[in-house]
This record gives structure tokens, sequence and C-alpha cells, in this order.
């Protein structure tokens, strides 16, 4: 009974982590399904799981439900209400619950699904230049517009959303040794032509550079496929003359003249300018509960580990950064170091080059990616259990 208590838990936080279930399903029902869920689960799972949780791990829960004190010492309206504290524990609740019970090699092809569409839907979008659902209420996400290039958002409400979760799945594939070869090259070609319509900079140099690192200098053959499928990529959204004479926008922002020092890279860098000469007072050390503001706008600093400790505190959102890296990295200790850190910089690299790590999504992400494919390798090796797979 737990155990599928379990399995459904994980499928609640998957979804719900899913820009775009909250679009085909109501975000009240979807709140209600989350809040109901997470309940339950703290209730049931935890006294069952308890004996298998190391010391970091509850230390992260220990440090949350401490934010959540220190908040609750917050003016009432800017209280943080007990449910979304919850969200970022579950994750942790998960890992430590997979130790006892192992999702099934279901949430691989469910993993796969998304993965497949998401790519796919990215793609579509960018050859015809339409987003299937108006995320436009989000495009103030960052403060500068500096480019005027088309990008897609697949699944996800925004482009940076959709490149980190998609890059994220990729690591992942890349270190599996479950995932056929044939298969993982197809799934790698799709995921690379996906990061190139989401048109984010930093997803598309950690891609490469991931790409690279792991085939060129290891084993050329599935590198070379992959940039033979980006070519004909580019000759499919770009006319051949125009991507002959170097005019077609494939690459984007990346692309573009100064693209480094514009308005949106310069925004990442007076980030760290305006959160030190933010006027810091005890309250906002200590308790957090704030949201720093880029000066004379509504828009929030493009930094998540900065985002992260203004909201929680100095004390809990430092700690809150260095034990999901941790626990992060402590779930790969099995794998060789090179793999680590592919998936570490896939994953942590993508996100805090943004304010995408103030989110549940990057966490939740890793999370699910991680089970699920382990999952395939537990079901490929069960009379002889890979090492790896005790996290």
């Amino acid at each position: 009974m737990l155990k599928f208590f379990y399995i459904f838990s994980i499928l609640v936080v998957f979804i719900a982590n899913i820009s775009f279930a909250k679009i085909i399903i109501s975000p009240t029902y979807v709140g209600w399904l989350v809040n109901v869920t997470y309940i339950l689960g703290i209730t049931l799972l935890i006294p069952s799981i308890y004996k298998k949780g190391k010391k970091l791990e509850w230390a992260y829960i220990g440090t949350m439900l401490l934010g959540l004190l220190f908040h609750s010492f917050l003016p009432e309206e800017e209280k943080y209400p007990l449910i979304n504290a919850i969200q970022w524990i579950f994750p942790v609740i998960i890992i430590i619950a997979s130790r006892k019970y192992r999702p099934p090699v279901l949430f691989f092809y469910l993993l796969l699904t998304f993965f497949i569409t998401h790519s796919v839907l990215a793609i579509i979008e960018y050859k015809l230049q339409n987003n299937l659902y108006d995320y436009s209420y989000v495009e103030g996400f960052s403060l500068y517009s500096d480019s005027k290039d088309f990008r897609a958002f697949g699944l996800m409400e925004h482009p940076l959303y959709s490149a980190n979760v998609t890059l994220i799945i990729m690591s992942f594939i890349m270190i599996s040794k479950d995932i056929n070869s044939g298969l993982k090259i197809t799934l790698l070609t799709l995921g690379t032509l996906a990061m190139l319509c989401f048109n984010s900079r930093t997803a598309m140099i950690i891609c490469g550079c991931l790409l690279i690192y792991r085939y060129l200098l290891y084993n050329i053959k599935p590198i070379f496929i992959i940039i033979l499928g980006v070519l004909i990529y580019a000759l499919f959204l770009s006319d051949i003359v125009s991507f002959i004479q170097q005019n077609s926008t494939i690459f984007g922002r990346l692309a573009e003249k100064n693209n480094l020092t514009d308005d949106s890279s310069l925004s990442r860098l007076m980030s760290y300018m305006f959160f030190w000469n933010a006027g810091w007072n005890f309250q906002d050390i200590v308790l957090g509960g704030r949201i720093i503001y880029m000066p004379g706008t509504e828009y929030s600093l493009e930094n998540g580990i900065l985002l992260t400790i203004s909201w929680w505190g100095w004390i809990v959102g430092v700690l809150k950064v260095i034990l999901e890296l941790v626990i992060s990295y402590l779930c790969l200790k099995n794998y060789n170091v090179k793999d680590k850190w592919m998936v570490m910089i896939a994953c942590w690299g993508t996100a805090f080059a943004n304010n995408n790590s103030i989110n549940t999504f990057v966490f939740v992400f890793f999370i699910v990616s991680f089970l699920s494919i382990n999952s395939l390798a537990y079901k490929k090796n069960m009379k002889k259990p890979q090492r790896y797979l005790q996290f």
C-alpha cells in the first residue's frame, strides 16, 4: 500500500512541476492534489523511512522547517504558506523513500515520453514561429528584451525553464549505461535541436561543452551524428541560401554581436551589486521574506542563489543552496567523477546562471530523472545490480 502511494507521490510531484499541466488542469485542482498528497506523504511515508535517511537529508528538512519558523515571525502579508515549504521538503522525502520503495521502470518511459514530447513540440513551435500556448504573461521573467528572436517554450512556461529541464534529462541520458547507443544518440540529437529552439545561451554553451567532452574526447562517432542532425535541422529551419550566407538565426542570441555584453548579460552581473547594496536589516538577514528587484522595476534579480538567500534569510538560504548541491552530488556518489560533474553542471550550472533555482522544478527534475534512469538500470540488472544503484 505504501509503495503505491510512494509511486503516486512521485507522479504528483513530477506533474505539478510541468508548467503545461497547470494549463490543461485547473491550477486550483493541481494545488489541491499537491497539498493533499504532500500532507499524506509526510504523514504516511516518514514513519516507515526515517531510518533510511542520511544526516544531511534530515538536516535539509530541518533547515526548511527552520526557515518556515523564521517566516512565521514576519508580518502577516509576508508570511510563507506552510504548503510551499513542504514543496521543498517533499523531494528529499522521495529520495529517502526510494531506498525502500524502488520506482518501477514505468518512470523511465514516462520521463522519455515527456522529453520527446517537450523537444518535438519546441522544434515544431520554432518552425512555425508560434507557441502552442500564449505564455506572454511570464515574458517579464527577464528585465531586458535584448533579442527579438522567437523562442520556443515547449511544456514549460519559459524558455529558460525548458532549456534547464531538457539539459538535466540529457545529462542523465549521457551517463546511462542501460540505454542502447542508437536510442541514446537519437535522444541527444533531439535534445540538442530543441536546445537551439529555446535560445538560452548558457544552456546551449553547456550542452555543447558536455557533448564534446563526453563524445569527441572519448567516442567520436556519436558527436558526428549529432552535428549532422543539427546541420540538417539548420537547413530545415532556414532556407539554404541564408544558411550558406551565414544569415541564419539558428544559434539565436548566441550568434548575435556583443552577446556577452548585452543588457541581459549585464543584468546578471549587476544583480550582485544590487544585492549587496539592498539596505539589509536584522529582519532581512535572519528571517528573510524579501525579494530584491532591479532598481526602478518590478523584475527580480536574475540570480537564483541571491533570490534564495534574500527570501529564506542568509542563514537558511545559504544552507539550503549548499545542502541541495551536496544531496544531489551524494545521489551520484557511485558514478565516476566525470559523470557526476556532467550532471551537476547540466542541472545546477544552468540553474544558477539565471533565477531558475528559486523554483522547485530544478531539484524535482534532477530527482525524477535520477530515479527514472536508475529504475531502468535496476530492471536490466536485477540478478547483478550495478553498484551505482545503491545511493
